[in-house]
């Protein structure tokens, strides 16, 4: 009987998913021999290989169809979705407010992992009066000039302030909106932070990868438009950082939960910090912790936005049906 569910299971797995060919025995009279003597994956991590590989398997099937169909707003999805650090909203714990999202924005951050339009959306957005523009980019509102001192705004001064208070929190200090950084203008980055021992400035920024003008790139390679992002505030605040004799690191978030490198290394380094400066808190846990309020703080901005977004539409079509 066990052979013969070997024998199922080794045909299934290597007919679907070609890849895992080498990690698998030629028979299941060899099963045990196989992962003795010659595999390189051990018994206790087959399971979670075959796991990757068939869900990479899945994913790259998936871009196929997507490429045969020209769908390049499906290719961009799909990539975006799978960048680093994008399913960290799924796996925090919800261990304090800031790691908790209620159940509505827990639900459209769902909707919009998945690609899936929110319920009863007007065609036209009554924010910057663009035509049919929601029926074309159903979450239009994460880059809508009209949400942008709002619910956008609000978004990205709770990112600021995850960094500000996890620095703080691993032994570093900072200050919110530095002045008077730059010698002939008034322009000042989000954060002047010491951390690590390493005098940094950082400006952070939430950037939609699946908007109009992001969507091309976005589909040719994953964080492009953290990439963009990186190059516009480099570009920026380069200069400022040389006089201040300071390390400018952009800190850019993709509204799908992507990390750009620089973020990545931000956060890094805070981490660092909180393991040499042995804080009461294990690191292993403020870095969980800090990289699960950085991703919520992501999902509950966007789903602020589209929520105001979708009231203003309601709200300004009953009043034209009123008058």
């Amino acid at each position: 009987m066990l052979h013969t569910q070997l024998t199922q299971c080794i045909t299934t797995i290597k007919n679907s998913t070609p890849s895992c060919n080498d990690i698998l025995p030629e028979s299941p009279s060899s099963f045990f021999t196989y992962y003795q003597h010659e595999s390189t994956v051990p018994v206790s991590g087959l399971q979670s290989a075959l796991n990757s590989r068939a869900t990479k398997h899945l994913f790259n099937a998936a871009i196929d169809r997507a490429e045969s169909k020209s769908d390049i707003a499906a290719i961009a999805r799909l990539k975006s979705i799978t960048a680093p650090h994008v399913s960290d909203w799924k796996a925090t714990l919800r261990s304090n407010n800031a790691m908790t999202l209620s159940d509505i924005h827990y639900r459209i951050a769902a909707l919009f992992n998945l690609g899936i339009s929110l319920p009863h959306l007007p065609p036209d957005c009554h924010g910057c009066g663009g035509k049919n523009i929601v029926a074309t980019d159903p979450y239009h509102y994460l880059s809508c000039t009209a949400h942008k001192r709002k619910e956008i705004t609000i978004g990205h001064n709770m990112v600021v302030h995850v960094l500000y208070k996890y620095n703080h929190l691993t032994g570093g200090a900072g200050v919110k909106e530095p002045k008077d950084l730059h010698g002939t203008d008034g322009r000042c980055p989000d954060l002047q932070m010491v951390t690590n021992n390493e005098h940094v400035l950082t400006d952070v920024q939430i950037t939609n990868p699946l908007c109009p003008t992001n969507q091309k790139g976005a589909a040719r390679k994953q964080l492009y438009a953290a990439e963009k992002g990186e190059r516009t505030k480099t570009n920026k605040y380069d200069l400022t950082a040389q006089q201040q004799h300071a390390t400018f690191i952009p800190f850019i978030m993709e509204a799908t939960g992507g990390m750009s490198t620089s973020a990545q290394e931000i956060y890094s380094n805070i981490i660092l910090a909180s393991r040499d400066s042995a804080t009461l808190s294990p690191h292993d846990v403020i870095a969980r912790e800090f990289r699960g309020s950085i991703a919520v703080a992501i999902q509950r901005r966007n789903a602020m936005t589209m929520i105001a977004g979708r009231c203003l539409a309601i709200g300004r079509a009953a009043t034209c049906a009123a008058a």
